[in-house]
């Protein structure tokens, strides 16, 4: 009983140490498994922030974009309606010279050879600015001449064309005679609305010249080839609004004949303005001065010369 006691103490004790000395082991084989099983969730959570700063940049870059794009809606509001004038309309060619001949009565016409072009200022209702126009007088069958007179003293030449529309334009020269000459005393002139385009008028205008121009001798006629230019007023209006341009001129009225030529020419060539005379009287003046100091001077000079004697 003995033996067999100390058997199973002995193994007893055998079963002790192997059971401590498996402790013993875990503890060491179990802590590096905790070290690396630490290491890896550190690194993990350090990824995903990167990428989710750079997401939130690109988008506040495309909103920014967007919002430029939709504050412009005020630019239709902003600038005026276009109000460019128009650019000017290329000058009218300068007419060809046409002769007209005009009866007032038995033995006694008007001749007049020339041509003539309209310039007309008027005021575009549309575009409130003014504008310019030039009529040529047709220098051909297109133009009629009439003549007419109130009195013996009276006559008038009347040209007549068909305008743009509708009813006829016209240039009307007055003319009277004293007892040995007559003159160029006025003109008018008078065109149709449709001539006008988008102008205030819807009636014929009428402009005139009332100044007495060109005296010349009876039987005579009045001849200029220079550019002739009278500045027309409209009737119920005083500011000059047109202008005719006469070019190429020869007229000759009270013609007491039956001929259709023209006369002996008083020519504009040879007319003398006022300032020539003008000029000529200031240098006789100044000379008449010179003469009569040089005179005074030499006298007094003279006088010395004898009381010194």
């Amino acid at each position: 009983m003995k033996k067999h006691l100390a058997c199973y103490l002995a193994l007893g004790c055998c079963l002790l140490v192997a059971v401590s000395g498996a402790t013993t082991k875990l503890p060491v084989t179990t802590t590096p498994e905790s070290k690396t099983s630490t290491v890896p969730p550190t690194t993990v959570p350090t990824k995903p922030t990167p990428s989710t700063t750079t997401s939130t940049t690109t988008t506040t870059t495309t909103t920014t974009t967007t919002t430029t794009t939709s504050t412009t809606p005020t630019p239709p509001t902003t600038p005026p309606p276009p109000t460019t004038t128009a650019p000017p309309s290329p000058p009218v060619p300068k007419p060809d010279p046409q002769k007209y001949v005009a009866n007032i009565s038995d033995h006694n016409l008007i001749i007049a050879k020339m041509a003539m072009q309209i310039n007309i200022t008027y005021e575009n209702v549309d575009s409130k600015m003014n504008v310019s126009r030039q009529i040529n007088i047709p220098s051909d069958n297109r133009t009629t001449a009439f003549g007419s007179n109130s009195s013996l003293n009276d006559e008038v030449l009347q040209l007549t064309w068909k305008s743009a529309g509708t009813g006829n334009n016209s240039v009307l020269l007055h003319f009277k005679k004293d007892a040995k000459t007559y003159a160029l005393t006025g003109v008018e002139v008078m065109v149709q609305p449709q001539e006008l385009p988008h102008s205030k008028y819807n009636e014929s205008v009428t402009f005139a010249f009332n100044k007495e121009a060109y005296n010349t001798t009876l039987g005579n006629s009045y001849r200029c080839i220079r550019l002739q230019t009278f500045n027309l007023t409209k009737t119920d209006e005083s500011t000059v609004m047109a202008q005719l341009s006469v070019y190429d001129m020869q007229f000759q009225a009270f013609k007491s004949d039956d001929q259709t030529s023209f006369g002996y020419a008083n020519d504009c060539q040879f007319d003398t303005p006022d300032v020539v005379p003008i000029a000529v009287g200031c240098v006789l003046a100044g000379l008449v001065v010179i003469v009569l100091g040089a005179y005074l001077i030499t006298r007094k000079r003279t006088a010395r010369g004898y009381h010194s004697m």
